[in-house]
């Protein structure tokens, strides 16, 4: 252990060491995260006065403050914990990771301030996905600076995962508010929340809480959850493609917090026989069967889309030549088809179909292959993909800024 002078710094790897409470320096610490919040809060008002219109500044300024409150709150409420781990000595820094998660904190807040504001325009509608979107980005690398920078905290965790489903709540409320999610879309929001109720009822009731297993698959749909929120606050797609793509997002979302909830209560044994049976033949007819025929099937749909619809495709306003992107169409429902890069070539096949949805005919038929889509987007193309890349990067290491925290 370091034995560190007044004044000398202590990187992000080793124990803040100090004559002074390191309790008492991290009040401070937290004040000096308080007056970057009203700096940046203030920054924001005064930018949307002058861009705004007055009330709506001061109505964007009010809910953001309450929001930050909640944060501060949580942060303060953690400071006892910022150690390595649970009983050992208590640190006097809160590191760069953390203070990247406090940064998400206020990008958080900030597009929570659009839930009381006139509904916006123009430029404007794009700042509360733009906001979002930036904590996303947050989201994926203050764990991997933590753990690069071997700062890794029970604080840090414990706020991650607290700003995490604030982050969900306030981006599905604002989407709902919006018009760019249906309002049952509410569930996904508040799911975090009802499972930390039934958390509490447990306990209160003086029964055993089961630990959850590791699931890196409850990860994946996590980021899959917040990129699809950031996509619904941003004014790119149709609200018809929106609200048939929050149906495929929310089914896994809440499969995942259901099963969660019992294994909580000990209804599910991950580590019994017959659990562990019918998760690997699940897994296998996914794999083997459903997901390879449905690429099958995909393709066909989108072959008879863009032969029954290229009349249709002309009227369509779209920079470029249309030619260019019926070949493009072609390419990826072939890469899609041959699993190669499977996941992404199906997420951009569904843009492109949710995009044009409105201009499609019929109706009926273009929704079956958007959800399909998105189908093979999540759950990855299967058995007898020729190169499926992605699952590698899905699924790679900790020191990955993808990896697990």
């Amino acid at each position: 252990m370091p034995d560190n002078t007044p004044g000398q710094k202590t990187s992000d790897n080793e124990v803040a060491v100090s004559s002074q409470d390191p309790y008492r320096q991290l009040w401070g610490r937290w004040l000096l995260v308080a007056g970057v919040f009203g700096g940046l809060t203030g920054t924001g008002y005064l930018t949307l006065q002058w861009i705004w219109t007055s009330a709506d500044a001061y109505r964007w300024l009010l809910t953001t403050v309450a929001i930050l409150v909640v944060e501060l709150y949580l942060l303060g409420k953690t400071l006892s914990v910022n150690r390595r781990k649970k009983g050992t000595e208590l640190l006097s820094r809160l590191g760069t990771a953390t203070r990247l998660t406090m940064l998400r904190g206020f990008l958080i807040a900030a597009t929570a301030g659009f839930l009381t504001t006139g509904y916006p325009h123009g430029f404007m509608r794009w700042l509360p996905g733009a906001f979002y979107l930036l904590a996303a980005i947050l989201d994926i690398f203050d764990g991997y600076v933590a753990r690069r920078s071997d700062y890794m905290t029970v604080l840090g965790k414990t706020l991650d995962q607290k700003f995490d489903a604030l982050g969900t709540l306030v981006a599905v409320v604002v989407a709902i508010r919006l018009e760019m999610l249906p309002v049952w879309y509410l569930l996904v929001g508040l799911a975090y929340y009802l499972f930390e109720l039934a958390r509490y009822i447990r306990l209160w009731s003086g029964k055993q809480v089961y630990e959850l297993d590791t699931s890196m698959f409850r990860r994946i749909i996590a980021g899959y959850q917040m990129g699809f929120l950031a996509v619904a606050l941003l004014p790119l797609f149709p609200v018809q493609s929106m609200h048939i793509a929050a149906l495929v997002f929310f089914i896994p979302t809440m499969a995942i917090f259901t099963r969660d909830t019992g294994l909580m209560y000990g209804l599910i044994n991950p580590n019994s026989t017959e659990d562990k049976r019918f998760a690997g033949s699940f897994q296998r007819i996914s794999r083997k069967g459903l997901l390879p025929l449905l690429r099958l099937g995909t393709t066909v749909a989108i072959m008879y889309l863009l032969v029954s619809s290229a009349e249709t495709f002309r009227q369509i306003p779209v920079y470029g030549s249309t030619i260019i992107i019926l070949i493009a169409a072609v390419v990826l429902t072939g890469l899609t088809l041959l699993g190669i890069f499977g996941r992404l070539s199906s997420l951009l096949l569904a843009g492109a179909v949710g995009w044009g949805l409105p201009h499609l005919d019929p109706v009926l038929f273009p929704k079956f292959v958007l959800i399909a889509l998105l189908v093979l987007t999540i759950f990855g193309t299967g058995s007898f993909s020729v190169w499926p890349k992605e699952e590698q990067l899905l699924y790679r290491g900790k020191d990955s800024p993808l990896g697990t925290a």
